[in-house]
């Protein structure tokens, strides 16, 4: 696991498959890990200024730091890709969710 890799929820297939690790990787040890979920950007359309758009394949994806939450470690599955190149726009976008600066 690492911060900004973008991973599988292991279970039933549902709404949200694809999620982001935001947590740092400072704390590992801990059962669970803070993660937004990706969303198609044609599924639901982002809030301009927290939602940064990442593409993986063909498909825009939105994250939605307005819906992060903790979810078990053990309910990451495979790691996609990484969302690193994304990194700045990520942190203005949670500065702006949850510091309004």
């Amino acid at each position: 696991m690492a911060r900004l890799d973008v991973r599988r929820l292991r279970g039933p297939k549902t709404r949200i498959n694809l999620v982001l690790e935001l947590q740092s990787d400072y704390m590992r040890d801990l059962p669970t890990v803070l993660v937004a979920p990706l969303i198609g950007i044609k599924q639901l359309k982002p809030y301009e200024g927290i939602n940064p758009i990442l593409k993986i394949g063909e498909i825009e994806y939105a994250a939605r730091l307005e819906q992060m939450a903790g979810v078990p470690a053990t309910a990451l599955g495979e790691r996609v890709t990484s969302a690193g190149h994304i990194e700045a726009n990520i942190s203005i976008a949670l500065n702006r969710l949850l510091f309004y600066v």
